[in-house]
This record gives C-alpha cells, structure tokens and sequence, in this order.
C-alpha cells in the first residue's frame, strides 16, 4: 500500500541519515532539558533562588532565546538571572529580543554566554551596544521594525 511505501522511505531515509527523524531527536532533547530542570521545580514552581540552575538546565550552547525587552515586570529578573549563567556552561546563544534597553542584556555578551543579537530597539544602551559591536563581543545579526 501507498502508507505502507511511505513509512518504509522514512523509515530507511532515517537509518541511512544515522539515527532517528529529526523529530524524534527534537522530542529526545526537550524530554533531556525538562528531566535536568524537573527536579529543581515543585510542580510548575521555580523558587527564585534556583532561577540560575533552571536557566542552566533549559538552555544549550548556541540555542536561540527569545528575551522580553522591559516592559514586563520580570524582565529585569529574567535578563539579570541570564547573566549570572556559567558561561563554562552556556555560552554562544543567539539573543532575539525586541529591545536592548538593560545592562544585563549586554552583559549576558560581555560574560560570554551570548554571542549574536537580533533587535529592533537598543535605545538605553545604543553606545555600549556599538562599542561592542566594533569590538567583536557582539555578533550583529538582524535589525528589525518591530519585533
């Protein structure tokens, strides 16, 4: 039959390519990071004083991470607690945020934890932005309208 054709392809495009489809790796790596951050929640509870070690769990090397700029209220908390990541640990992140308006969402590059930015607005932190940029500490991806 024609399903029965079309399972056998993916089946043998997925053992020539060396392992599983790419969805059930995707599965496998979400399934990965929620067991390392599982047992630093009580239920979908975070205490705060483990907001470092949740963050360092969740997130990999070069991952792309969608940051809120400043208008939340915990936006401040969240951009801070990215920066205090072991870079050792994280590090080439790819930053997607509407604004550049906090310290910590520059410091996060200064301390090595993310390397490429794509922004709309860095208004606050326009001259530390460029400088960094001229120094290599900031890989400039796209600049948007809006984000």
């Amino acid at each position: 039959s024609r399903r029965a054709d079309t399972a056998a392809i993916a089946s043998s495009a997925a053992k020539s390519a060396g392992g599983d489809p790419a969805w059930q790796k995707l599965r496998r790596d979400r399934d990965e990071r929620l067991g390392g951050a599982a047992p630093l929640a009580s239920g979908k509870i975070v205490d705060q004083a483990n907001a470092t070690r949740l963050l360092e769990a969740l997130i990999r090397p070069f991952d792309k991470v969608n940051i809120e700029g400043d208008n939340q209220k915990q936006a401040d908390f969240l951009a801070e607690t990215l920066a205090k990541l072991d870079p050792q640990l994280v590090h080439d992140l790819h930053m997607v945020q509407s604004s550049v308006a906090l310290d910590a969402h520059l410091d996060v590059f200064e301390r090595g934890i993310a390397k490429k930015l794509d922004f709309s607005f860095s208004g606050p932190q326009s001259a530390r932005l460029a400088k960094m940029i001229r120094e290599g500490k900031v890989a400039l991806g796209s600049i948007h309208t809006y984000l």
